[in-house]
Parts: C-alpha cells; structure tokens; sequence
C-alpha cells in the first residue's frame, strides 16, 4: 500500500513538473556533481585564497562578506575568485536531466532564472 501510495505521488509529482507548475530550488551542491566543491570546501578556498580575513568564519555568506569589508579585497576580486573556480566545470548527467523539463523558475544559492 505504501509503494502505491509514493508511487502515485510520483506520478502527480512529475506531471506538475511537466505542465511547468513547479519551481525547480538548486543549492551549491548541485555543482558538485560536475566536479565543483562543496559549499564547504569552496569556504574554505576562499579562506586559504584571502588570509588577512577572519579565519574564525565557518559560514559561506559570512566568510564572502568579509571579504568584501577587508581591505584591500573588494567584491570584484571575491567574484573572480569564485568565477576561476567554477569555469571549467561542465555539466553532468543530473544537470542535462534538469533541462528537460520546463520549470516555472529556477533558484539557485546565487540567481534566479526565468
């Protein structure tokens, strides 16, 4: 009974998806699947990548903020860090999937898409 139940959910689940009724949420990790470091590892990076910061941040917004405030690193650098990164990442599997259907919007930890 169970089994039917999840897979009628499924079933409704997935054809919201295919009409384009649902919203598609990707955190820092779906990168990962192409190679690209956890939200983790990456604070890090920029940890080791900015030294004169504050070593005590464990959290990525936190850590990307002060950067920003910390002469004389400027938003600009932060993102050319995170860009240099991030460039030669090409997508996997699971992201071609993602394309396949037409999502109403898609958020990321970083932008939103229409």
């Amino acid at each position: 009974m169970a089994d039917n139940i999840a897979d009628n959910s499924l079933r409704e689940i997935t054809g919201q998806i295919q009409q384009g009724k649902v919203v598609l949420f990707l955190g820092a990790g779906a990168s990962h699947t192409a190679g690209g470091p956890t939200g983790e590892k990456l604070t890090e990076m920029i940890k080791q990548n900015f030294p004169n910061i504050d070593q005590n941040l464990n959290n990525f917004i936190d850590i990307c903020q002060d950067v920003i405030d910390t002469p004389p690193h400027d938003r600009n650098q932060l993102e050319e860090f995170i860009i240099n990164k991030l460039v030669s990442l090409q997508p996997s599997n699971s992201h071609r999937i993602m394309t396949k259907y037409d999502w109403s919007a898609i958020f990321t930890t970083s932008h939103f898409i229409t």
